[in-house]
């Protein structure tokens, strides 16, 4: 009995003894951030020479998101190393300070403590090189120079002078960014003037590049404190260069630019003859075109383009039929067009009746085209929208109660290749005047006389209507889709009839966009009567 209690007493301490160790359950949540209990050197030290700093907390911390959170302003040639041992945060740097400089240190949210990962908020250290701490700030707002929405995140940058090359080359003074209402503070700025420059730095190098980068600035130098500044951001027009020509599908050619090339011009150095071009079509921002040819057994394609000056050329293989045709059959079928016209199924009233083509038409034939409305044939002129022949509308006063047709007989349409349409049917009512909302809108402008555009825009940026104007204005929009609308009023300044953006070189700021105060509801069957006293 004895030997079997020894027994059961050992296997009970080799249990005991691999069981698994649980941590006490219960108690509350540590929420407390780390508390900094020494900085080397201390917070606002003037005459600083040194190239290190060290920040001793009472418990364990690391670093989150370090690289987006630490910033030092004026920025340093070479980035600082920072890293986290045990319960200090070291930052170092190879760089000498400038002299009579006052430096930034934000750490953002980065520190945090290696449990719970609770924060040290927006905790900041700033040192001099020279005698005194600057204190003044700059402060101000960013927006969207087309649609003047708040930018988030942009680099807001001082500078002695102006830049006056692209990419800028130079460091700034200081800066800050903007947060998600767009407004910036710059802090401990010493006195003296400044251009601004704002930028939304893609690759994080502190300066503008220009490309797709955008950029804001103000027109001359502001002197420091300042408050309410107000930068309008735009991306400028881009050097035009050929990116890459490629081929699509036996037939069908592109060509992508850096920005826009419609005035440009082109020389063959494949012979034309050979490849038997079609035409071109250009998109709408102008920098792309597509090349249509009706050789589709050509193997290749070299053009040369110029423009300014510039010289760019494409040399690339093209698909040929018999290796990528795509499934192209020897008719035009449904799919080959389609109308573009239709609002939830239904034609719009006082529009065209319009057919996009997938490929070209090189012929049409009228006659093998039949309308009709509630089964009585009906006579509808049309017209090509385009030069290439793709896009196709057919007018008419659309009748709400009527029933309409349209019967594409075979070989109404022949494209490029040579191909003829089958027989198609498409059967349409048109939206009644119920469907539709009205507006009749009062502007009284400021400043009478210069030529401005009015702007009726959806709420997803889309032009819905537009009138030029130079004096006070009362317009009337009707068939208006319900939604809502925002009025848009540009100064448009050279009179080409659209929105202009800036120039950072030649110191020309973007076209001046105003919105009005409040949003446009409109509802269905409805009519808007409202007015606009500018500056108000």
């Amino acid at each position: 009995m004895s030997r079997r209690l020894c027994c059961l007493a050992l296997i009970a301490l080799v249990v005991s003894s691999c069981a698994i160790q649980v941590a006490p359950q219960g108690g509350e949540r540590d929420t407390k951030p780390p508390v900094l209990l020494r900085a080397d050197p201390p917070d606002h030290t003037a005459g600083f020479r040194g190239n290190s700093i060290r920040l001793d907390f009472d418990e364990y911390v690391q670093l989150k998101d370090a690289a987006s959170q630490f910033v030092v302003s004026p920025p340093l040639a070479q980035p600082p190393l920072i890293k986290a041992r045990k319960k200090s945060i070291l930052v170092s740097w190879d760089d000498t300070l400038r002299e009579a400089t006052t430096y930034t240190f934000s750490f953002g949210n980065c520190i945090v403590d290696n449990n719970e990962a609770n924060p040290v908020a927006d905790y900041q250290m700033v040192l001099s090189t020279g005698s005194v701490i600057d204190s003044l700030t700059v402060d101000g707002s960013v927006v969207d120079a087309y649609n003047d929405n708040p930018v988030n995140g942009a680099l807001v940058m001082l500078y002695r002078s102006l830049p006056d090359s692209v990419p800028v080359t130079d460091l700034p003074a200081n800066f800050s960014r903007t947060g998600s209402d767009g407004k910036f503070r710059i802090s401990n700025v010493s006195p003296g003037k400044y251009y601004v420059l704002a930028v939304n730095d893609l690759n994080s190098n502190y300066r503008y590049d220009g490309g797709d980068e955008r950029v804001a600035f103000t027109d001359s130098m502001i002197e420091v404190p300042v408050s309410g500044l107000r930068l309008r951001m735009f991306r400028e027009v881009p050097e035009s260069k050929l990116i890459r020509g490629f081929s699509i599908v036996a037939g069908k050619a592109a060509f992508a630019f850096s920005g826009p090339a419609s005035g440009l011009q082109w020389d063959w150095i494949t012979d034309s003859l050979y490849v038997n071009p079609y035409g071109w079509e250009w998109n709408l921002k102008q920098d792309s075109v597509t090349l249509w040819y009706r050789n589709q057994t050509a193997d290749s394609m070299a053009i040369r383009f110029l423009q300014a000056g510039r010289i760019d050329t494409a040399d690339f293989r093209l698909f040929k039929k018999a290796e990528k045709n795509q499934g192209i059959s020897k008719k035009i079928i449904a799919s080959d067009f389609a109308t573009t016209s239709f609002v939830n199924g239904k034609q719009q009233r006082r529009m065209p009746f319009s057919v996009e083509f997938r490929v070209p038409v090189a012929s049409i034939d009228s006659s093998r085209i039949r309308f009709s409305a509630d089964s009585v044939p009906v006579k509808v002129p049309f017209h090509w929208d385009d030069a290439i022949h793709r896009k196709l509308s057919f007018f008419s006063e659309w009748a709400d109660d009527r029933m309409y047709r349209v019967l594409f007989l075979p070989g109404a349409f022949t494209d490029l290749f040579g191909k003829a349409n089958d027989s198609s049917l498409v059967e349409f009512k048109v939206r009644g005047e119920r469907e539709y909302a009205s507006l009749r809108f009062d502007l009284r402008q400021q400043q009478p006389g210069s030529p401005r555009l009015l702007q009726l825009v959806s709420d997803h940026g889309d032009i819905v209507r537009e009138a030029a104007l130079r004096q006070d204005t009362i317009v009337s929009w009707g068939f208006l889709d319900a939604g809502i609308y925002r009025v848009k009023l540009i100064d448009d300044k050279n009179e080409n009839g659209r929105w202009d953006t800036g120039d950072l070189l030649r110191r020309v700021q973007p076209e001046l966009v105003r919105f009005a105060p409040e949003a446009i509801p409109l509802r269905s069957n409805w009519d808007a009567d409202l007015r606009w006293e500018e500056g108000k």
